[in-house]
């Protein structure tokens, strides 16, 4: 899998995809999805490390409930479902081992894509 700059890519699991916006730089992977009102029912945000590592995540200045999918090369590695805003209180997620993507999502759509830990991820312009 090739890791590409673009303001946006499509994250395909199987015959199903996800609209994802970029965050490739430091900068961007650390405002994320901040203060962001919410995402549509598709979409996503895909954090691209320049090498692989064990990134934790948090829900910090969240407004709303995201799915996080962690990806090692073209799997799926991990998922964390449901992950809180932060009026629930300030959560800490790390992936089960190094990965080289994180996709956040809508919550339940994880569920509603059928996504599971060991699919195949395709990235692509």
């Amino acid at each position: 899998m090739q890791k590409k700059i673009s303001d946006k890519v499509i994250v395909r699991f199987g015959s199903k995809e996800v609209k994802a916006h970029l965050a490739d730089s430091f900068l961007k992977r650390a405002i994320g999805l901040s203060c962001r009102k919410g995402l549509p029912e598709n979409e996503g945000m895909l954090f691209v490390f320049p090498r692989p590592r064990r990134a934790a995540f948090w829900n910090l200045a969240m407004r709303f409930p995201v799915d996080v999918i962690w990806i090692s090369g073209s799997r799926i590695i991990g998922i964390a479902k449901n992950i809180p805003a932060v009026s629930a209180g300030i959560k800490i997620f790390s992936p089960p081992a190094k990965i080289d993507y994180v996709l956040e999502i809508p919550a339940g759509l994880a569920d509603k894509l059928d996504i599971s830990v060991g699919n195949p991820v395709e990235i692509t312009k």
